[in-house]
């Protein structure tokens, strides 16, 4: 049995990694959606690497289609609560979920 505090990170949902694209925008921009790719998604935040650079607090649109369609896509209203600059280039950025969208 896994409990709340066997887990090494000691996040409150386990993460999960993707891989996956996804789409987002700054909330009331209305510029068109920017590409990046999802690194790992949980119940209450996922992570990402764009080329665009965000700030903590910016309030983002999200949208991730899967691939298949077995399950619906998610649409969400998320804050970033962190942005790094990769050496690699790009930013991580990590969000958590405010509202999911039908």
């Amino acid at each position: 049995m896994l409990f709340r505090g066997d887990f090494s990170e000691k996040r409150d949902f386990f993460r999960m990694e993707v891989g996956c694209p996804m789409q987002y925008r700054l909330e009331g921009s209305g510029e068109a959606l920017q590409q990046a790719t999802v690194r790992d998604l949980s119940a209450s935040g996922l992570s990402f690497i764009c080329q665009q650079r965000l700030s903590e607090g910016d309030r983002l649109e999200v949208v991730i289609s899967p691939e298949k369609a077995i399950v619906p896509p998610l649409h969400a209203s998320a804050e970033v609560v962190r942005a790094t600059e990769q050496e690699t280039g790009g930013v991580e950025v990590g969000v958590k979920i405010l509202e999911i969208f039908d």
